[in-house]
């Protein structure tokens, strides 16, 4: 018996599992039983080239989300809550949340506020929002990154030390305010 036959059923389940899953993604929202027709009818000649030009066409002419930059507020300092601001977005658009140090993922940090920590301070930190809605293209966008100040730890002589520490902005109530830094008194020293 040939070993032929076995390997053209094998490559053609291959081919008509692989057509169905574009037709699944067609915007065209072909039904079960349209997608099953289409495969038991896909040639065994499509290559994977054909198929991976054939989803990427399905995958763009999926609609575009609207999305906005993220914002962050808050105050740029470790133990400071910063929350992230996704702006507008197409309506009922799912969003995730990612926060980044210089960069690269902070592992758990996914919602939309994070409390710098100690290995913050010094660094780049921005949040990656990621949109998601069925019949629609996944989107990203990633906020402008801010420098986190370290805490104040002690007192010192004047704002150029306070800045060389890297603590800057110290607001009234954290440790190192001095009345002396705050020169117009508005209660954020060195700033």
């Amino acid at each position: 018996m040939s070993t032929a036959a076995p390997v053209r059923r094998a490559r053609s389940a291959r081919i008509a599992i692989a057509v169905a899953a574009v037709i699944s993604l067609s915007p065209l929202g072909a039904t079960g039983a349209q997608a099953a027709t289409s495969a038991a009818q896909a040639p065994t000649h499509v290559t994977t080239q054909e198929l991976v030009s054939t989803g990427a066409a399905v995958a763009a002419a999926k609609k575009k989300l609207t999305s906005s930059t993220p914002k962050l507020s808050g105050r740029s300092k470790v133990g400071q809550r910063i929350t992230a601001k996704p702006g507008s977005w197409t309506s009922g658009t799912r969003l995730t949340y990612q926060w980044l140090r210089n960069g690269k993922a902070i592992g758990g940090a996914t919602k939309p506020t994070y409390t710098p920590v100690k290995a913050d301070a010094g660094k780049k930190l921005s949040v990656k929002v990621t949109g998601t809605k069925a019949g629609y293209a996944s989107t990203s966008r990633t906020s402008a990154g801010r420098t986190i100040a370290a805490v104040a730890t002690g007192r010192y002589a004047n704002c150029t030390a306070a800045h060389r520490a890297g603590v800057t902005p110290i607001y009234r109530g954290e440790p190192g305010y001095a009345l002396k830094l705050d020169r117009d008194k508005d209660g954020i020293a060195c700033e």
